[in-house]
């Protein structure tokens, strides 16, 4: 008998999560694209805004109040203390994308579809160690190379900020508009 361990996977955690103030956080994000020139990152095509702070305004500090109980659920779970450092907001039209990219200086990171639904381009996060597993197995054999999430309004993911992630193309002509965020590790 062989025995078998599993020492090498990666988390991505899930929830639908009914904001109280969605409506006033869709506006923000609109309003936000008519003044900030924003960023070029990962996006092709597309908006990006600049970063924002919780203590930037009420809204963005409400909608931090909002997230911070699932952030204390992964606390208890990994045994850190963990807050919100900046957002970011995306807002995804017909034909954009993201490519592969990570978050340093983060822990953990996230993103919550304030509007989005299918063909909009899921998220894929790829297996760190999916060139090492072609290299040596032609195929990767033991871990999916690629897992999709499909975006949906409401979404809240959570997951390690060093997991390479993209975002396939937005294939509607409705926009698909989500907040991404990053964490810091806090000691007390």
């Amino acid at each position: 008998m062989m025995n078998e361990e599993r020492w090498f996977s990666y988390p991505i955690w899930w929830t639908m999560a009914e904001y109280e103030h969605h409506q006033e956080l869709l506006e923000y994000c609109l309003l936000r694209k008519a003044y900030d020139d924003g960023n070029l990152k990962s996006n092709i095509g597309g908006w990006q805004s600049s970063d924002i702070y919780s203590d930037s305004d009420r809204t963005i500090g409400k909608f931090c109040a909002f997230l911070q109980p699932y952030l204390n659920t992964l606390n208890e779970k990994i045994k850190i203390k963990l807050i919100i450092d900046n957002f970011w907001i995306n807002i995804n039209g017909f034909g954009t994308t993201n490519d592969l990219h990570t978050h340093p200086r983060s822990y953990i990171s996230g993103v919550f579809y304030v509007k989005a639904e299918e063909n909009q381009g899921n998220i894929c996060f790829e297996n760190p160690l999916r060139h090492f597993n072609q290299f040596m197995y032609g195929d990767s054999i033991f871990l999916d190379p690629i897992v999709y999430h499909t975006p949906e309004t409401s979404k809240l993911l959570l997951f390690p900020s060093f997991l390479p992630h993209s975002v396939l193309t937005n294939k509607t002509n409705i926009d698909r508009i989500s907040i991404a965020f990053n964490t810091k590790i806090v000691n007390e």
